[in-house]
C-alpha cells in the first residue's frame, strides 16, 4: 500500500508535470473546471428549486450561490489547490472573496434579467451570464490565496 498522502501526490504529480513540460497551472484549471461543473450543477438546482418554492429571484440566487460556494470551497481547497490548511486566515479570505464573487454574480444575473425579461430564456441567460466572471473572479482568488510555495511542494520528496 502506498503511504504517501493525497497532499504528497499531488505536489508529486505538479512537480512531475513540470519535469514532462505539462504546466501545473493546467492541472489546476482543468481541477477547477470540473468542480465548477459539479459546482454550477448544484448552484442551478438549488436555484430552480427556489424559485419554483416561490422565493424572489436575488434571494433563490444568492442562497444557490452560497450552497455551491460551500461546496466550491471545500472540493478546490483540498483537491484543486492542494491546500490542508485550516488557518483562520484563509478561511476569512476566501470568505471575502466569495461575497466579492456573489455579488458580482447576484448582481450581473439580476441585470441579465431585467434587460432579458423574466421568463425561463432570460433566467438561464443571465444565470450563464452571472457564473463566467464570478468563476473567474474565485479561480483567481482562490489561486492567490492557496498558492503553494515550490519548498512546500517538494517537502516529504
Amino acid at each position: 500500500m502506498d503511504s504517501k498522502t493525497p497532499d504528497t501526490h499531488d505536489a508529486q504529480l505538479n512537480l512531475s508535470m513540470e519535469k514532462n513540460g505539462a504546466n501545473p497551472l493546467v492541472h489546476q484549471i482543468i481541477k477547477f473546471g470540473l468542480t465548477g461543473m459539479a459546482n454550477v450543477g448544484i448552484d442551478l438546482s438549488v436555484y430552480i428549486l427556489l424559485l419554483h418554492l416561490g422565493l424572489e429571484i436575488w434571494l433563490a440566487k444568492t442562497f444557490a450561490f452560497i450552497v455551491g460556494t460551500i461546496f466550491a470551497y471545500l472540493v478546490n481547497k483540498k483537491w484543486t489547490f492542494n491546500d490542508a490548511s485550516g488557518s483562520h486566515r484563509k478561511i476569512f479570505a476566501v470568505f471575502t472573496l466569495y461575497i466579492f464573487a456573489m455579488i458580482i454574480n447576484v448582481g450581473l444575473n439580476s441585470f441579465c434579467i431585467s434587460i432579458l425579461g423574466d421568463n425561463l430564456a432570460g433566467k438561464i441567460i443571465a444565470y450563464i451570464f452571472a457564473v463566467i466572471p464570478s468563476a473567474a473572479v474565485n479561480f483567481l482568488g482562490m489561486k492567490y490565496i492557496f498558492r503553494v510555495s515550490k519548498s512546500t511542494q517538494t517537502e516529504g520528496l
